[in-house]
């Protein structure tokens, strides 16, 4: 997997392989599900909500294209860990459904990924590597 985002990084941002630095994309990925769990935990959705907007706030600071989409990619770890909690609150507990983790709301933020110059095959794949290793992080951390 470590290759294939490699490979990915490099011909996202357009730059050689060389030069592409390579990065723990699961614990980037299982750092988000952690970090929205502990603000889920602190305050709910409202605090979880919080900090992810942070970090998508965060994003117009990073000037360096790679290290905009490593936090890209943290980002989106703690949407979609707020996409399947949010779910699961409705769902189970019958909590009100928390519009800022809405799947129209998560899908507008994931967006973006396309300023990386991503080919749509590729984009939908990212998406979904990114998701699984949230949700086994979930799983994990909530047993």
């Amino acid at each position: 997997m470590k290759r294939f985002f490699l490979a990915l990084c490099a011909a996202l941002i357009g730059i050689s392989a060389a030069r592409a630095v390579e990065w723990d994309h699961d614990a980037n990925l299982a750092g988000a599900a952690e970090a929205f769990l502990e603000a889920y935990e602190g305050g709910g959705m409202p605090q979880a909500e919080k900090v992810a907007a942070l970090c998508q706030e965060s994003l117009a600071a990073i000037v360096d294209d790679l290290q905009r989409l490593m936090r890209f990619e943290f980002c989106a770890g703690l949407d979609f860990a707020g996409y399947l909690t949010n779910r699961r609150d409705v769902d189970e507990k019958g909590r009100q459904n928390h519009q800022y983790f809405d799947r129209e709301q998560v899908r507008r933020r994931l967006e973006p990924l396309t300023e990386f110059n991503l080919h749509p095959t590729m984009h939908q794949q990212v998406i979904q590597s990114w998701a699984r290793v949230v949700v086994a992080e979930l799983d994990r951390r909530l047993k």
